[in-house]
């Protein structure tokens, strides 16, 4: 599978079609911001540990103020190049675990603040990725639900538990419904995925 050599490549001819100033799904954020993002975390060793260290992240927004303010042209050939020399990325088995479904999110993210977006289709191994990865990708926007949630594979009927509460649940369990390529969108961009749920608590 090379999901993430892929998705870079579709990333960079989505970013050069649209130019620097057009919106995305991360809060505050346009395509030069999202752009400057993704070449940050695989070639600025010393400011990519700010991206989920929050005492590290003053030095990290200003990298990637300082990236987004390049050549827009420029940073999307950064991006399309891959890793640099000295990125462990560049063993692409590392490549593939850290920026495959990294990428297909960020990609995403820019197709779905654009007017008329349709979700993309995938196939049967991707979706399984997908599947699989889904209790890591959930982790950061469920852990203060006091409810559990279930997630169901509308394809396949499969289930499984993606945040089981610490405490004792005050609630009902929440069940969501879809694709897991829409299950991985939902729980971190909500409102901007394709998929059922028998509760509003989100």
């Amino acid at each position: 599978m090379k999901l993430a050599r892929s998705e870079r490549r579709a990333i960079c001819d989505l970013l050069d079609e649209l130019g620097p100033a057009q919106p995305t799904l991360c809060e505050g954020w346009n395509t030069s911001d999202l752009a400057a993002h993704l070449v940050l975390r695989e070639g600025r060793l010393d400011a990519m540990p700010g991206i989920a260290v929050t005492f590290l992240a003053g030095h990290t927004a200003r990298v990637q103020k300082t990236l987004a303010s390049r050549d827009f042209r420029q940073l999307v050939e950064t991006l399309r190049s891959g890793p640099p020399r000295f990125s462990p990325l560049r063993l692409a088995r590392l490549d593939e675990a850290a920026n495959g479904v990294e990428f297909v999110v960020h990609h995403e993210d820019i197709r779905r603040a654009q007017p008329s977006w349709q979700p993309r289709t995938f196939d049967r191994p991707t979706q399984d990725l997908f599947f699989k990865r889904l209790g890591f990708a959930t982790r950061s926007s469920l852990q203060h639900k006091d409810f559990r949630v279930e997630v169901v594979r509308s394809d396949t009927g499969d289930r499984m538990t993606a945040h089981r509460p610490l405490a004792q649940a005050t609630r009902p369990a929440v069940t969501v419904t879809g694709l897991p390529s829409e299950l991985l969108i939902f729980f971190s961009r909500q409102g901007h995925a394709v998929v059922e749920t028998d509760s509003n608590v989100f």
